[in-house]
C-alpha cells in the first residue's frame, strides 16, 4: 500500500517532526511513503522524493520594493499597505506560489504510479490545497491532519481582519468538506473542528509524539538547579513572570540560594523576555540563548534538571498540545507546566507521571522548594515518568494510529 504524503517543509518545527516521524514508521505498519516536498533532507533519502523548490522568503520577490522594508519607523501609510498586502496577496498563506509547481508534479507522479491514499498536513494551508485539487482530479482518498485548528485557532483571530477571516472560513469549510477524514490532536479540539464541519462524521484524534529513537539515555546533569525553557513566548501569552516572581519569593525568604539556580530559554529573541527578567531582577541566574540548532536545545534540554513548559493562561489552551510537551517527554526529566490548567497537558503530565500543572504563585513557589530541596540533598531532582504511558506518545505508535485510519476510509471508498 502507497501513500502521498504533501511534506512542506518550513519554520513550523512541529509539523516537520511530525510528518517526519510518519514518513519514518509507516512502513513498520505496511504502508510505503511516497514524499512530495520543498526541501530535500537526510532523513528522507531511504524514499521516494518528488522535491518542488520553494522557501517562505520566496513571497518576498513578489513584494512592490516599497513594502519590501517595513519597520517601526516606516510611515503608517506605507505600514497599512503592506498589511493589506498580506493578508489579500498572500491569501491564504506564503506558500501559495507552491501551489501550482507542487499539483504539476503530483499529478506527473500519479500517471505512473499507483497511491491508494493522500496525506496532507496543516498548517501551511496551501498542502490542503493541493490534496484536494488531487482528490478532485484523480479520487484518492485524501486524509487532512489537523496539528492545529485553522481559523478556529485561540491564536487566529489576533492575527486577522474581519474579512479575511470570513473569507478564510469560507476557504476552510469549502477545502476540508472535499477530505475523507479529518485528524486533530485532541479531543477538546476535535469539538471545536465539529461545530464547523458539521457534516463531517469522520474526526479522528492522533496526538503529536516523540522519536523513540531519540530519546535521552541518561547524560549526567548539569550541577546547577537549572530550568531549561525551549520555544516561542507567543507575544507575552506565554509568560515566565508569575516563575520569576515566585523565584523572587523564595529569595527573599531566604529559602533558596539564588547562586545555585540558572534559567535557560532557547528560542527566538524576545524583548518583553528581557523586559520580564529585569522586572524581576533576576538577570544573573537567567540566560537568554535564542535560537541554537535544535540537536543542541535538546541535549541541554537532557542535561537540565527540570523543563519549563509555558501555556496561556486561557481556557482556549484547553484543547492544545503543544509540540514541546512530546520532546520534553523524551527528555525524561521533570516538567513544570505553568499557565492554563484543566486541559489535556494536566492529564498526559498526570498520566505518563512526567510533571505537574500549576497555575498560582503558591503552587509554583511550593514546587520549586520541593524541587530544588531534593536537588541540595541528592544532587539532583527525580524524575518519575511511567515509561509504558510515554511510550504510548512514540512516533510509531502515532503511525500506527494513521495507518489504522487510512485503513479505515480505504474500505469505506
Amino acid at each position: 500500500m502507497k501513500v502521498l504524503i504533501i511534506y512542506y517543509k518550513h519554520s513550523a518545527v512541529v509539523g516537520t517532526i511530525r510528518m517526519g516521524g510518519l514518513i519514518k514508521y509507516l512502513p513498520y505498519f505496511g504502508w510505503e511513503p511516497i514524499v512530495l516536498t520543498n526541501k530535500p533532507s537526510p532523513e528522507l533519502n531511504k524514499f521516494r522524493v518528488v522535491t518542488v523548490p520553494y522557501d517562505d522568503n520566496y513571497y518576498i520577490k513578489k513584494l512592490p520594493d516599497m513594502l519590501k522594508d517595513v519597520n517601526e519607523n516606516s510611515n503608517l501609510v506605507i505600514k497599512i499597505i503592506r498589511y493589506l498586502w498580506d493578508a489579500f496577496f498572500l491569501y491564504p498563506d506564503i506558500q501559495k506560489y507552491w501551489y501550482y509547481p507542487a499539483v504539476q508534479a503530483a499529478d506527473d507522479l500519479l500517471k505512473n504510479q499507483d497511491v491508494d491514499v493522500i496525506v496532507s498536513s496543516f498548517p501551511p494551508v496551501t498542502p490542503h490545497s493541493i490534496a484536494k485539487s488531487l482528490k478532485e482530479k484523480h479520487g484518492i482518498p485524501w486524509v487532512a491532519d489537523m496539528r492545529d485548528l485553522w481559523t478556529q485557532y485561540s491564536y487566529y483571530k489576533y492575527s486577522h481582519f474581519f474579512l479575511r477571516k470570513l473569507l478564510e472560513k469560507r476557504l476552510e469549510v469549502k477545502t476540508l468538506t472535499k477530505a475523507n477524514c479529518l485528524i486533530i490532536v485532541s479531543k477538546p479540539l476535535a469539538k471545536i473542528l465539529k461545530k464547523l464541519h458539521k457534516t463531517h462524521e469522520d474526526i479522528f484524534i492522533i496526538p503529536n509524539g516523540f522519536d523513540p529513537e531519540n530519546v535521552n539515555p541518561g547524560i549526567p546533569l548539569t550541577e546547577k538547579f537549572s530550568i531549561t525553557y525551549a520555544g516561542g513566548l507567543w507575544n507575552g501569552k506565554r509568560d515566565p513572570g508569575i516563575l520569576f516572581d515566585a523565584i523572587k519569593q523564595l529569595d527573599l525568604e531566604n529559602k533558596i540560594n539564588m547562586a545555585d539556580f540558572e534559567i535557560n530559554f532557547f528560542g527566538p529573541d524576545d524583548d518583553l523576555l528581557r523586559e520580564t527578567v529585569e522586572k524581576y531582577d533576576i538577570a544573573d541566574i537567567v540566560n537568554i540563548h535564542g535560537l541554537i540548532p535544535r540537536d543542541e536545545v535538546i541535549k541541554r534540554e537532557w542535561r537540565s534538571q527540570m523543563l519549563l513548559l509555558l501555556m496561556w493562561d486561557n481556557p482556549q489552551e484547553e484543547g492544545v498540545f503543544t509540540g514541546k510537551i512530546f520532546e520534553y517527554l523524551a527528555a525524561k526529566r521533570p516538567i513544570i507546566s505553568i499557565g492554563y490548567k484543566g486541559g489535556v497537558i494536566d492529564e498526559l503530565l498526570a498520566k505518563t507521571g512526567a510533571g505537574i500543572s500549576l497555575n498560582g504563585i503558591e503552587e509554583i513557589k511550593e514546587e520549586i522548594f520541593r524541587a530544588y530541596s531534593e536537588f541540595k540533598s541528592n544532587g539532583k531532582v527525580s524524575y518519575n515518568g511511567i515509561s509504558e504511558e510515554m511510550n504510548k506518545y512514540s512516533h510509531k505508535e502515532m503511525a500506527k494510529k494513521f495507518s489504522d485510519v487510512f485503513n479505515i476510509i480505504i474500505k469505506k471508498n
